[in-house]
Parts: structure tokens; sequence; C-alpha cells
């Protein structure tokens, strides 16, 4: 239709160049529509990237494909220069943290290391404060390990020393009768714990209890007649439980248990007043022994915490006392002869309740 009006207006009918057309005209059909599409731009097929010769690329195509070489050149710097350090600097990072946590961090911490990544930009500077951090820490590490080295040399030196005057003194004080007996088989069994062990705590927890059936009524009594040895004045013993009333228990650990607790209570009673043992029937096969003193309540969050090892309400004395040690021993043996023990404030002042198991008479 279009060549025949140009015919019309020109005298002949114009030629159709199908390869090299000037001037490109698309059509599109419709059931009712038909719609004629003039390409005036000129060089539609160069524009799709194929030519007919095969000669150098015009100049926009020289143009995206140096774009497209810049941008490949840019990615590989940034992967190279930024990304691949920020993926190195977050394994050693995540290493880090999982050495932390593990249970040999002060061997394991010593072989990670970042200064490589030390620099100039942003990464640099966030790699020299990690290695700068990382450095601190394994001097805290290494000066860790030095004391804990001197402090079990300490706790060697003060073993080899004192077992030798104590088995003198086994000797000198043998007599089932003699107050001073169980005293020294007492601290014969707190140096054979502690010697060669190092921290305190690790060897406390590791003992080696040896349960049987004990009379807690005749114990009780015996505690609170010698109390006084001890520097403890004032210690009374009541129970409407009869006698004898077995429980599993080894005698010496549950006297420095009780001993404990009851250093505890003449520490924070007002001077004069009575610190109470007392035996009452718990849940069945259950004993319970209470420790009542006056006195000043603890907070309601240390009710817990008191247990641990080294918590303390003040810092230690020159001569070792004060350490927070005596409750977490009272708690670790009081475990290691299935018992228990735990603190409530009761008006105007403090019980300590320790649970021992029923043993057959």
């Amino acid at each position: 239709a279009v060549c025949d009006v140009l015919r019309e207006a020109s005298g002949e009918r114009p030629s159709v160049d199908t390869r090299w057309p000037d001037l490109p005209l698309q059509l599109h059909l419709t059931e009712y529509l038909a719609t004629v599409y003039v390409d005036s731009s000129g060089e539609s097929l160069f524009k799709r990237g194929w030519r007919e010769d095969k000669g150098d690329a015009p100049l926009k195509e020289t143009l995206a494909a140096a774009m497209l070489a810049a941008v490949a050149l840019a990615w590989l710097m940034v992967e190279l220069g930024l990304i691949r350090g920020i993926a190195v600097l977050t394994k050693r990072a995540a290493a880090v943290s999982y050495n932390m946590q593990d249970a040999r961090a002060d061997q394991r911490i010593g072989e990670l290391d970042v200064a490589d990544l030390r620099g100039r930009d942003e990464l640099g500077i966030l790699a020299g404060s990690l290695a700068d951090a990382l450095s601190r820490v394994k001097d805290g590490l290494r000066r860790e390990q030095l004391r804990a080295e001197r402090e079990r040399e300490m706790w060697h030196a003060v073993g080899h020393e004192i077992m030798s005057p104590l088995q003198s003194l086994m000797v000198l004080h043998g007599a089932p009768d003699d107050a001073s007996h169980r005293y020294v088989q007492r601290m014969q069994q707190a140096v054979k714990v502690l010697y060669g062990s190092a921290p305190p705590s690790e060897a406390l927890a590791s003992a080696d209890l040896h349960p049987q059936a004990l009379d807690l009524v005749a114990f009780c009594r015996e505690i609170a007649a010698n109390a006084h040895y001890a520097g403890i004045d004032g210690v009374s013993f009541s129970t409407a439980l009869p006698e004898p009333l077995p429980v599993r228990a080894e005698a010496y650990a549950l006297e420095d248990a009780v001993t404990h607790v009851l250093r505890n209570a003449d520490r924070y009673r007002p001077e004069g007043t009575p610190i109470a043992l007392t035996l009452e029937a718990g849940e069945p096969g259950v004993v319970l022994l209470r420790i009542h003193n006056q006195g000043p309540p603890i907070d309601a969050a240390m009710l817990e915490t008191i247990f641990e090892y080294g918590v303390s309400d003040t810092a230690p004395q020159a001569a070792g006392e004060r350490r927070g040690q005596g409750l977490f021993v009272a708690r670790t043996y009081l475990a290691k002869m299935d018992g228990s023990i735990r603190a409530f404030n009761v008006p105007e002042g403090v019980v300590f309740e320790m649970s021992l198991r029923r043993a057959a008479a």
C-alpha cells in the first residue's frame, strides 16, 4: 500500500532494499486496528549488534565494552582490597570469640594473630585495634599462668612443711578422748585434699569422700561441746528426734562444713548472742540440720551466690581469712554426701539449713 501511494505520487514504483533499508517500516495488525511504525533513526541493525561487514566496531560499542571492563576492574579491586580483608578479619575475629570460650583458651589464643592486616584504611585500623586487644589478652593470660604456677608451688611448699609436724601431732594427741585429736585429723585431711592442687576450688571439688552411717545427734552434741576450742562460744544444741539418728556422711567433711557455717554465724551475730544448732525431720528419708544466728539479713540477691568460691562481702585479710571459701567448702562437701545446703532470712537473723540423707540403722 505504501509503495502504491509513492508510485502514484512519483510516477514509478520505488525499489525496496530488504537488506539495507533507508527507512524501515513495520506494520502491526490486529482484528480492528493496523499500526504502522516508521524507524527514522537509521542504522537500526547496527544498533542491534549485527553488521554485514566485519570492520572496526562503532564508537558506541567500544565505549560500552570499555565501561564493562572498568566495572570488572573496579569490582576486582574491591574484592581483593576490601572484601577479602573483611572476610579474613571476620574469620579471625570469630576464631577469637570461639577460642576464648574453649577450655584450652590459654593455649589456643596464642595461635591467633591479625597484625598482618594492619593498614591506613578503616579496615587496617580495625585490624590494628583487634591486634592490640589480642596482645593485652595474651599478656593477661601469661600473667595468670605465672600466678597459677606460683600458687601451685606455694601449695607444694606449704603441704611439704606441714605434713611432718602434723604426723608428730597425731602421735602426741592420738588418744580418742583427747579434744585436740579430731582437730589434728581435720588439719591432716585438709592438707591431703589441697596438697599439690591449684587452684584450691578445683582441689576441693575433686576431693574424694567416703560417706558412711554417722549418728547425727551424737555428732552435733560433740560439735556444740567442742566449739569453744575453735574460738566460737555460745553454741547450743537441741532436738526432739530420737537417738541414735544415722545419716550418710563423712565425719571430718561434715565437721568442716558445720564449722565453716559456725564461723560465718559467729562473724555476723551481735556479741554475746547464741548460735543454735537444731535437728528436725524433713522430707521422707531426710534430716535437717539448722544453724541459726541473730544478726543482719542476707541480701536476697546473694542467698545463692554466697556459696560460690571467692564470694565475700569483704576483701581477704592478710592471714588468708575471708577468702570466700568456707561456704563453698560446705556446699561442695555436702553435695558429695548426697546432701545440700541453703540459707534463708528469718526475723532478726539468718538460718543455714543442711539436708542429709538417713542411713539404714
